[in-house]
């Protein structure tokens, strides 16, 4: 079963509620295919500022957050491999989503018509690519627990007192770390 392109526009829909279909489900106010692997549509007038796409999901459908507004955060799952075209169009509020290494292909459009977004992800990711070829800010983001196991280990940056133990995610944009190096205490 196929919904179509845009079918839901942006009528004020604050949730989607599917009871006993073979095709569609919907979780949180947010509309799935029956299996949940893919998000079709995300509620437009849903009332949160912040969502995380389920873990599960490998791909958000071509328009899925069209005209969602009021979001202001989206955390993408590292499930998700695959992002529509113009899923993200016109989220004027949008201000930061964090895309995984998961992620291999972002659409067409998918970031159109924005005004303050800043994408997070990881260094020499596909998030990274595009965001540098669609002139889109990036911030580097750093799991420290993926660098080192040793949980006795600290990471530093200048001084002591700004240790972040192993385990914290760091977020670390790339002048910073032009400027500065990072050790081990």
């Amino acid at each position: 079963a196929n919904i179509g392109d845009n079918a839901f526009g942006c009528n004020n829909i604050t949730e989607f509620f599917v009871d006993d279909n073979k095709f569609f489900c919907s979780k949180d106010g947010v509309l799935f295919d029956k299996s949940g692997t893919k998000l079709i549509q995300y509620p437009c007038r849903k009332s949160s500022e912040a969502y995380t796409v389920p873990d599960g999901v490998t791909s958000i459908d071509k328009g899925a957050f069209s005209a969602a507004d009021l979001l202001k955060n989206i955390t993408i799952s590292n499930s998700v491999t695959n992002i529509g075209d113009y899923a993200f169009s016109q989220c004027y509020n949008l201000t930061n989503i964090i895309i995984p290494k998961s992620v291999i292909s972002i659409g067409e459009f998918a970031f159109y018509d924005y005004n303050n977004l800043t994408i997070q992800g990881h260094a020499r990711s596909y998030a990274e690519t595009y965001a540098k070829t669609n002139k889109i800010p990036f911030i580097y983001i750093y799991s420290v627990s993926s660098l080192y196991t040793d949980t006795n280990l600290k990471l530093f940056y200048n001084q002591p007192k700004n240790s972040i133990e192993i385990g914290d995610v760091v977020n670390v944009g790339a002048d910073y770390l032009r400027g500065n190096s990072l050790g081990m205490l």
